[in-house]
């Protein structure tokens, strides 16, 4: 079953949860793989996935200061960070408040070795949601 298939399927019967198989092979040849459920969020969810983007970029830049043995002359806020790396956080804070079941890999997404597993996992994941609410007219 394909991606709009599935969304379809979805829609028709009224589930806000969608699954996810989902492999990843890394340049070293090894394969990330598993099941991921996930929900559909509703308006609080939205708001938390705010938060949570907040809360990682805002984590980011305390333990720069920590780790920092300069002397800074100016505050860095959120509004400096990369656009790239704002991106990114509002992917991880996405995918944390909507995965309600994961591989065991994906416990920890931070310490993950390459960025793009990121990028792709989201990225299908924001399929599915598309189709699941009916936007991608095939």
């Amino acid at each position: 079953m394909n991606k709009v298939e599935l969304g379809k399927e979805i829609r028709q019967g009224g589930s806000k949860t969608f699954n996810l198989e989902f492999v990843y092979i890394q340049e070293d040849g090894s394969t990330l793989s598993g099941n991921f459920v996930f929900k559909r969020p509703n308006v609080g969810e939205y708001i938390r996935i705010g938060v949570e983007k907040a809360k990682y970029l805002k984590k980011h830049i305390a333990k720069y200061y920590q780790d920092s043995q300069e002397e800074e002359s100016f505050v860095i806020g959120v509004e400096d960070i990369d656009p790239t790396i704002r991106v990114l956080a509002e992917m991880m804070a996405t995918l944390k408040i909507v995965s309600i079941e994961y591989p065991k890999w994906f416990k920890d997404p931070e310490s993950l070795e390459d960025v793009s597993i990121i990028y792709r996992l989201y990225e299908e994941y924001n399929q599915l949601l598309i189709n699941f609410r009916g936007e991608n007219k095939q």
